[in-house]
């Protein structure tokens, strides 16, 4: 499989977690280089998130934040680690006690 195929894999397992936690449009940026594949949408809020195969490079991390700061979503980072999915929340450009519903 390749990186891409893998990529676009861990973002439909995502994109599913999030429409069966409530979430009435998860939309994928397919291909995008930008700071959000995903955003979701729910009736309370709206969160922007990065999905990765691995746990974030601290670079990757400082672009969410500096996306985070930017506008009112909520932003999260998720990756897959042993099966589990992890993620780091920021709103605001701050690390937020938040969690993203469904992940």
């Amino acid at each position: 499989m390749t990186k891409y195929a893998s990529g676009r894999n861990q973002e439909w397992i995502v994109k599913r977690r999030l429409i069966d936690a409530g979430a009435f449009l998860v939309t994928r940026s397919a291909g995008s280089k930008g700071a959000a594949d995903l955003v979701a949408f729910f009736d309370t809020a709206t969160y922007a998130i990065q999905v990765k195969r691995a746990k974030p490079t601290a670079a990757e991390q400082a672009d969410i934040v500096i996306a985070s700061s930017k506008t009112a979503a909520t932003w999260a980072v998720v990756w897959s680690h042993r099966g589990e999915i992890e993620s780091w929340v920021y709103r605001a450009g701050r690390e937020s006690k938040l969690r993203v519903p469904g992940l």
